[in-house]
């Protein structure tokens, strides 16, 4: 009995990602205009080829809209799917996403849990971080008891979105525990580490983050925070641009007041200016 379940879960999967060499070329094309910015050739090649395209075309043609922030048509396509795969769901909620609809992505995967497939680590990461910041985020406490009760592994990707959840409920002790359950630690739970103490006014433990971390990326402090003591001026510009990275657009306004009012100077060019991604 075990073997005819396998046997039926390799066929419909197979069916759902059918790749004909003619199938992977027109993927190929697909995915080529989309690259160049030419969504309208893609869709029409698209169209055209009915019989040829499988999941993965239509994925991309999702992803193709996402990108340029054309959520109504990627959600068209989405509905007029005829099987979907987990890549499907993740697609759009990553659009609810960058779009800043988190009722929707809040939606979205109500739908998923009721009538798509199991959702991985990276389905509850980008709706972690679709909530963020918004009224949503109380429910992010709730998705980390689901997280745990499915099973899942806390990756990269998972446990720094958990982390910047926890900092923004003002929860360190929380927030230390996802890190140490991140089972293979690369530079962004690293990076988020050391952006939730200096957030948590622990100015000393993140230099020490820092001094530890086995991997320093270009963009991870490019001078290093022991340089710096709590009360340096270059702090609310170093904070500034980190929170900006993170997208905590509050936090950042915060601090311009406060350049503004003179509390603090702001830093000069040359530290951050350059820095892109430095933090997830």
């Amino acid at each position: 009995m075990r073997l005819l379940r396998t046997l039926s879960f390799v066929l419909r999967t197979s069916s759902r990602h059918s790749c004909t060499s003619s199938t992977v070329s027109l993927n190929q094309k697909i995915n080529g205009y989309i690259r160049n910015g030419n969504l309208n050739e893609a869709r029409k090649l698209f169209d055209q080829n009915s019989n040829l395209r499988n999941v993965i075309s239509w994925n991309s043609m999702i992803n193709g809209y996402i990108k340029i922030r054309q959520i109504q048509q990627a959600q068209n396509l989405f509905d007029e799917m005829p099987q979907r795969d987990v890549v499907s769901w993740n697609t759009m909620l990553s659009g609810f996403r960058d779009t800043q609809k988190p009722q929707k992505a809040h939606r979205h995967f109500l739908e998923m849990m009721r009538k798509g497939p199991r959702p991985q680590e990276l389905t509850f990461a980008v709706l972690i971080s679709a909530f963020l910041n918004t009224e949503f985020d109380v429910l992010i406490r709730q998705l980390h008891c689901l997280v745990i009760c499915s099973g899942l592994n806390l990756n990269v990707f998972l446990g720094s979105a958990l982390m910047r959840g926890y900092i923004a409920f003002g929860d360190c002790e929380d927030f230390c525990r996802v890190f140490d359950e991140i089972l293979e630690k690369d530079v962004a739970p690293w990076n988020v580490l050391i952006l939730g103490y200096m957030e948590f006014g622990f100015i000393n433990k993140a230099q020490r983050a820092f001094d530890v971390m086995p991997e320093k990326n270009a963009y991870s402090w490019t001078n290093g925070i022991s340089k710096l003591q709590q009360d340096h001026p270059a702090v609310c510009s170093m904070l500034s641009k980190i929170y900006g990275e993170n997208g905590v657009w509050g936090r950042v306004n915060e601090l311009k007041k406060l350049m503004r009012k003179g509390h603090a100077r702001k830093q000069k060019a040359g530290s951050w200016i350059e820095s892109r991604h430095a933090f997830i």
